[in-house]
């Protein structure tokens, strides 16, 4: 599907959502001069290609769970195959390709240390081909661009 470019006005209303998810149309067409239908149409134009998605987001650690950035540095081996193996583990819920310092990063949600270390050391360290793994467990967020109510420093 091909893309259309974003216009100031998208960028507008993406900027209206990403504040509020929830903000209304009427509101939004108010401050970007449309129509609520032309709003919608925009809207729906967006997440159609993919260019913007609404959901509901929430701090896992407020809710108990452990939280982990996991940096990978493949040893030897197809580098996509050991990330999409990766992609499929429970509790994994972000895997990227990297250039830099490492070769992946996944983020691992976990109910309990068990459960990371499950994830962590029989599973991803288990898999052949994967050479360094360092691993960072979320503490305290700062901010996250996701969540409005993170502590602020």
């Amino acid at each position: 599907m091909r893309v259309k470019p974003l216009d100031d006005i998208d960028r507008r209303i993406i900027a209206h959502l990403r504040e509020d998810g929830r903000r209304s149309y009427v509101t939004i067409a108010r401050d970007v001069g449309l129509s609520e239908a032309s709003v919608r149409q925009r809207v729906s134009r967006m997440m159609r290609q993919g260019v913007i998605r609404i959901w509901a987001t929430s701090r896992p650690t407020s809710l108990g769970f452990l939280s982990a950035s996991v940096c990978i540095r493949v040893a030897h081996g197809d580098h996509e195959a050991i990330a999409r193996q990766i992609a499929d583990f429970p509790g994994v819920d972000f895997v990227s390709l990297c250039i830099g310092a490492y070769d992946i990063n996944v983020d691992v949600l976990a109910e309990d240390r068990e459960q990371l270390y499950d994830v962590l050391v029989r599973k991803i360290r288990a898999i052949d081909g994967v050479g360094q793994v360092d691993i960072m467990i979320h503490n305290t967020v700062i901010r996250d661009t996701l969540d409005r109510t993170a502590l602020r420093g």
